[in-house]
Parts: C-alpha cells; structure tokens; sequence
C-alpha cells in the first residue's frame, strides 16, 4: 500500500505491506483502514452469495 504523510508531517510518501502498516500503529490511518476493511467483511456477511 502507498502511505503519504501530511505536509505538517512532512509529507514523505512510503510504500508499506498492509499488516506491517497495521501493526505499526494506531492512529487515525489505521482506524480508517481497519473501519474500511471492516465494510467488506459486513457486506459479505449480508450477501455472501457475491463471492
């Protein structure tokens, strides 16, 4: 995956593996991806015939 910082962080830009991103932290980036993932499995739940 492509992480870009905020220019208050500097605004690098790095390519990470997700699991390596996710167990790096928990800021608002990991929230947001985990919230996002977190979307596909519910819709999956729901309609498990879209496999």
């Amino acid at each position: 995956m492509r992480h870009e910082a905020n220019l208050a962080s500097g605004g690098n830009v790095a390519h990470i593996e997700v699991g390596a991103f996710l167990s790096s932290g928990r800021g608002p980036e990991h929230q947001e991806l985990l919230r996002l993932i977190g979307t596909l499995l519910d819709d999956e739940a729901a309609h498990p015939s879209r496999a």
